[in-house]
């Protein structure tokens, strides 16, 4: 239904300002000590990205009246924004991700594997980018390639993390 659809934008709305205000406040990013300043400056581009998505929506929802307020160049910040947060997630899954510690002068194994997953979560990535900018421009959903490059970035995400190791020593 509409009203099921709209609760879920506005969970997701919700959850991207918190994330969002989270890197801006700077916490808990500046509290390490292994933080470059260039680091840093891509995740408050990505938290700007991601409050011109959350808080301009490309139109208003079907079914429900025209939104008085909106105006084109509304959409266009929001897919402005769309492209500048996926293409932060791909800088943080290609380079940032797979960037050594300063002082290290040997790869590990278990860090070339990590590296090889962050390679290929970025190309997907930016292939998910491709595919949903050509389904933009034949009018098509760009809702699965937006899914796919989501589920790639929360995968770098969770690896970076190390929640593999978390959830070996549960089990």
């Amino acid at each position: 239904s509409v009203l099921t659809d709209l609760a879920g934008v506005e969970l997701l709305r919700a959850r991207m300002v918190a994330a969002a205000a989270e890197v801006l406040a700077g916490q808990p990013v500046t509290d390490r000590s292994d933080v470059r300043s260039g680091d840093l400056l891509d995740a408050v581009i990505a938290a700007v990205a991601a409050l011109l998505v959350a808080f301009f929506p490309t139109k208003g929802p079907e079914g429900f009246p025209a939104l008085t307020w909106w105006e084109p160049w509304v959409g266009v910040l929001h897919y402005v924004g769309a492209i500048a947060l996926f293409a932060m997630f791909a800088v943080f899954a290609l380079w940032l991700f797979r960037k050594t510690a300063p002082g290290e002068t040997s790869v590990t194994p278990d860090k070339k594997r990590r590296n090889t997953i962050y390679l290929a979560c970025g190309l997907v990535i930016l292939g998910s980018m491709a595919w949903a900018g050509l389904a933009g421009y034949y009018g098509k959903a760009i809702f699965w390639p937006e899914s796919v490059a989501l589920v790639a970035f929360s995968l770098s995400w969770l690896v970076k993390g190390s929640a593999h190791r978390t959830l070996r020593s549960l089990v």
